[in-house]
């Protein structure tokens, strides 16, 4: 998601302790992967594919009706 600014864990090494509070360990969670998207962000990202995959079905349909054959043709 190139649309997206990612964030080390660098970045959010100061709140583990809070997480770990809330969600135990977070080594026995499997969460070691790295980089993270602001959820936020990653949402808006998300709405606007949707809206472009809409787009893009709506066109589709239509061309598929320029290109059908009338019935007895």
């Amino acid at each position: 998601m190139s649309e997206l600014e990612t964030f080390s864990s660098n970045r959010i090494y100061w709140a583990v302790e809070q997480v770990e509070r809330e969600v135990g360990d977070l080594c026995s969670r499997h969460l070691d992967d790295n980089m993270f998207y602001i959820k936020s962000e990653a949402d808006k990202v998300i709405e606007d594919k949707d809206k472009e995959i809409g787009k893009l079905k709506e066109q589709v349909a239509l061309l598929q009706a320029e290109f059908v054959p009338e019935p007895g043709v």
